[in-house]
């Protein structure tokens, strides 16, 4: 009974890989229900192609053993101004934010207990801009 069992499952991956090859004619990148590399397509490293669409967006396409994989490029959020923290005064404490690859970093600190670094930012923060203080007559 054990053979039988395994004979089948044997000749089930047999037909399994048979099945699976790409008919002659058809396209070698891309799968019947999946996207297809395009022609225009630059390549960035192998098996990952970039394009422009004609909206100026940015793809990036995939070979995978799967089929092509498509997604779209976003642009990376911006840091502040000094590249540093996003400062909210709170009165006798102060809320810094950070962007950083895992997402924005919240942490509160008292004003006498501020490192260099978040000194700095408050300090840029207080000032007032120049154009906001000239007033035309």
């Amino acid at each position: 009974m054990k053979t039988i069992a395994v004979l089948l499952l044997f000749a089930a991956s047999g037909y399994a890989q048979t099945s699976a090859r790409p008919q002659p004619g058809t396209s070698q990148n891309s799968t019947p229900s999946g996207p297809a590399i395009p022609a225009d397509a630059a390549l960035v490293e192998p098996y990952l192609y970039r394009v422009v669409d004609s909206n100026g967006k940015v793809w990036m396409y995939r070979q995978t053993p799967f089929g092509v994989v498509k997604w779209e490029v976003k642009a990376e959020t911006s840091l502040p101004a000094d590249g540093l923290f996003s400062v909210t005064d709170l009165g006798d404490s102060v809320r810094f934010e950070r962007t950083t690859p895992f997402g924005v970093t919240r942490w509160i600190r008292k004003k006498t207990d501020l490192s260099g670094d978040e000194k700095a930012s408050l300090a840029r923060e207080q000032t007032p801009p120049i154009n906001a203080t000239a007033e035309k007559p």
